[in-house]
């Protein structure tokens, strides 16, 4: 099936020629000569034949082009599931005390049709004789409030519509053939089980019973005393041991009535002696048991060149094995029952050197392919020529087919004790066949769009984004020379020192997540002694980032960038920056609690973190000025005046740090060199280090 593509058309290029001629007639009129010696019916007819060749391309894209595009992406197809869903194993008569049945795991079911797809018990279930040991009555239609029973009729109240069965031994998976002597049995009359949800490993929930078939299961024997209902009920999985008005059981069943008080119906003649629970079946899990190759099978003669494709189950199969030696290669010239050399079946090649035995397995089509050779690295080693491939036993995939309506899995093909036959009450819709093509191309935008595949900046910025820990990260592309310690190791032929010319490099710069500043950093910022060394490596040390960050981002970008791209992730590049601000106080404001207060807003504002006006971090490449600095300080309760500050940047020059300058100021007798604008490149960020700031009178000589 082709790509759903525009409808086809019969344009030619002679066709595209004559449209454009009729255009030039009504929109050029000026434009006479459309002989074919005219320069402009030349780019015409140019621009035609590009185009019908355009078309004839886009019209025979393929579903194998589609495939091998999105591969590069990384989308493949998904796999197909074989079908599960749970049958009924019968037994022939109900367990007695001290009684065990056991369905073994590997049981095989199926249809009685020849040549039907069977099925397989995924574990080992056990029918046991059910032992009650509480029965529990409600005392009240608005309460959860019961009274344990004693041998002989209950004292009870019309109002009660409540029974809790109670009992020693875990029932999961056993089905129940109850009879309760109760007179009138309602239709409302509703049994559900305590069991644990699933997906946890823990808690506990009332699940109701028989709701999905309860026509087909419950059996209504009558309402007289000596013939009282009976009804035979499923139980799930994982039942719960838990304790109810403080009488511990190992199962619990609830029966309830949501029926008026007034109603006739009443449980008031029920009597303990008389109640009866015998275990008649047993439920199992059963998957589609695929057809199975066995032995081994030869899939192809490698040719010794990268990227070897081989193709052996077309339909897909289940489960790709891992068991050693399932994948081998034999070299040409090996003696018959030498055997060959064993392979491994990994999931992508980005860790894969050049010597590795490694094969890639794409389970929805059956394709096995060898390492590819990307940027003169070669991922994974490469059969040599004439070498036979083989692989061992594997199971085909049934897909859909193994889907099944209710009671149409009758069949028990092997023998188990005191089993007389099998059904499964609910239908099988879980089987799936391997993904198609038209159904691939309606998932891979969305995939794309959630940017599990690495291609832009943006894609690798949103995936470290992610990281727990990351507080900022910028992608750029590297140059050779910009590779370190820092880059993931090389896993092919190249030195990681020395990686070849024009291979991909993608520089991750970031910046750990820290706590916003507080007092004791705006107090760390205000400490205007010491060394201005000192002050650069306490601030490098407030943002730097160890080895297990960096190992976390390289993981979680492992299995989604492309092969041949290769990975350095350093430090934000930050540009360290000094304040000095004078400010005037306004009237009945406290000196050192407005100067606290300017304090904070400049640290929480040049903060390549928390920075800027929407707290989203310092911009990379915007530049610090003095007029954005007096509009911060202005903003600030109790500032009057906020005087022209000084602004440095702090420079590496001749192996030591100082605040550099660019403008010189004469005050009097002394002279004062600062920044009026400090710019930034494009991937910096800026961060206030030291900041002086103090309280001025305006009348200090000092302009506003």
């Amino acid at each position: 099936m082709t790509p759903n593509y525009p409808p086809r058309t019969e344009s030619t290029f002679q066709q595209f020629v004559d449209k454009a001629k009729r255009d030039i007639a009504a929109k050029c009129p000026d434009w006479t000569d459309h002989s074919p010696s005219d320069p402009g019916i030349t780019l015409i007819e140019l621009f035609a034949s590009m185009f019908e060749a355009y078309l004839y391309r886009l019209r025979n894209v393929t579903d194998e082009h589609y495939l091998a595009f999105l591969k590069v992406l990384g989308v493949q197809r998904e796999p197909g599931r074989p079908a599960t869903g749970r049958v009924t194993f019968r037994l022939a008569n109900p367990l007695t005390e001290g009684q065990e049945v056991t369905v073994p795991k590997n049981t095989f079911v199926g249809r009685s049709a020849p040549d039907a797809i069977t099925y397989r018990t995924t574990g080992e279930v056990k029918a046991v004789m059910p032992r009650l040991a509480q029965v529990l009555l409600d005392t009240s239609p608005d309460a959860d409030s019961v009274a344990a029973t004693t041998d002989g009729p209950v004292a009870a109240t019309p109002a009660q519509r409540t029974v809790l069965l109670g009992f020693s031994d875990e029932l999961s998976n056993n089905s129940l053939l109850i009879s309760l002597p109760l007179a009138g049995w309602p239709e409302e009359w509703r049994g559900s089980v305590l069991t644990r949800p699933e997906g946890r490993s823990d808690g506990s929930e009332w699940v109701e019973l028989g709701a999905v078939n309860r026509n087909q299961e419950k059996l209504y024997v009558g309402s007289a005393p000596n013939n009282p209902p009976t009804e035979v009920i499923h139980l799930p999985p994982h039942c719960v041991a838990s304790r109810q008005q403080d009488r511990a059981a190992s199962t619990w069943i609830r029966y309830t009535t949501r029926l008026p008080v007034a109603s006739p119906f009443d449980i008031s003649t029920l009597d303990r002696s008389k109640v009866t629970v015998k275990t008649i079946a047993v439920t199992a899990g059963v998957e589609q048991a695929n057809r199975s190759v066995a032995g081994r099978s030869r899939v192809g003669v490698s040719t010794g060149l990268p990227s070897q494709r081989y193709t052996f189950a077309p339909s897909g199969i289940v489960s790709p094995p891992r068991q050693p030696g399932w994948l081998t290669v034999i070299p040409p010239g090996t003696r018959p029952g030498d055997g060959g050399e064993p392979w491994e079946l990994v999931d992508h090649f980005r860790a894969s050197s050049a010597q590795a035995r490694h094969a890639v397995l794409d389970a929805a089509s059956g394709e096995l392919t060898f390492g590819p050779f990307v940027n003169g690295i070669q991922y994974g080693a490469v059969p040599a020529p004439g070498s036979v491939i083989e692989v061992g036993p594997y199971e085909v995939l049934a897909g859909r087919d193994g889907n099944a309506s209710p009671r149409t899995i009758n069949k028990l093909f092997q023998t188990v004790p005191s089993v007389v036959g099998v059904q499964n009450h609910e239908a099988f819709g879980s089987g799936r066949d391997a993904e198609s093509v038209d159904a691939l191309r309606l998932r891979a935008p969305d995939v794309l769009r959630r940017r599990n595949v690495l291609v832009t900046p943006a894609d690798y910025e949103s995936q470290v984004a992610a990281v727990p820990g990351v507080g900022r990260v910028r992608c750029r592309r590297a140059v050779v020379a910009e590779m370190s310690a820092a880059s993931t190791p090389s896993h092919g032929t190249q030195a990681q020192s020395d990686p070849p010319k024009g291979s991909g490099v993608v520089r991750l710069d970031l910046l750990p997540r820290v706590a916003p500043p507080d007092d004791d950093y705006v107090k760390r910022r205000r400490t205007t002694g010491g060394s201005a060394n000192d002050k650069v490596a306490q601030g490098e040390a407030e943002f730097a980032f160890g080895p297990d960050l960096r190992s976390r981002v390289l993981d979680k970008l492992a299995d989604n960038h492309p092969i041949g791209i290769q990975l350095e992730v350093s430090g934000l590049s930050i540009i360290w920056v000094k304040f000095d601000v004078r400010v005037e106080l306004a009237e009945g404001y406290e000196g050192q609690d407005v100067l606290q207060r300017v304090a904070r807003r400049l640290c929480e504002w040049c903060h390549p973190l928390v920075g800027w006006e929407e707290g989203h971090g310092w911009p990379f490449g915007a530049a610090v000025s003095l007029d954005d600095i007096l509009a911060q300080i202005r903003n600030v309760p109790g500032v009057r005046y906020a005087f022209a500050p000084m602004l440095f940047r702090y420079e590496y020059k001749g192996n030591s740090w100082s605040p550099a300058a660019a403008r010189v100021r004469t005050d009097g007798n002394t002279t004062t060199e600062y920044f009026d604008l400090i710019p930034l490149r494009p991937d910096e960020v800026a961060c206030l280090l030291v900041l002086d700031v103090k309280e001025e009178k305006v009348n200090a000589g000092r302009t506003l």
